[in-house]
């Protein structure tokens, strides 16, 4: 997690407004999806294990409040496989509709998946091993 942490432009698919993620900073997503809405400014939560940004603006495709959290797991839990995987977690309120059905069908599981490639490459090359 510390890869993602210290790393958001390396790993997210889209622009993001700082350059590392500190528990109680403010992070802006810039232009996360392809709509006038699609940039926001997060609250930033921390633990060893996770990042949860809170969006804390009216400008963002989510209302004000809402939530996404990426975290480490132990893929054998998870998955059934040996290894650690991402998990994305998300709770939206207020959602800009046309947002809403771009997510819904499919429009964000490109960039999502993207990022875990990202993720996964950046810490291959941190332990040497890519």
């Amino acid at each position: 997690m510390d890869v993602f942490k210290d790393r958001p432009a390396e790993i997210f698919p889209f622009e993001v407004g700082c350059d590392e993620f500190t528990h109680g900073g403010r992070c802006e997503l810039i232009g996360a999806i392809p709509f006038p809405d699609g940039s926001g400014w997060m609250d930033v939560t921390t633990t060893a294990t996770s990042v949860t940004f809170t969006v804390d603006d009216d400008t963002y495709f989510d209302g004000r409040g809402s939530t996404i959290k990426f975290s480490i797991v132990d893929a054998q839990e998870t998955l059934g496989q040996e290894g650690y995987a991402l998990r994305r977690e998300a709770n939206a309120t207020d959602v800009n509709v046309f947002a809403a059905v771009t997510v819904y069908y499919g429009g964000a599981s490109l960039p999502w998946h993207m990022q875990a490639v990202r993720l996964r490459d950046a810490v291959l090359r941190e332990s040497g091993g890519g």
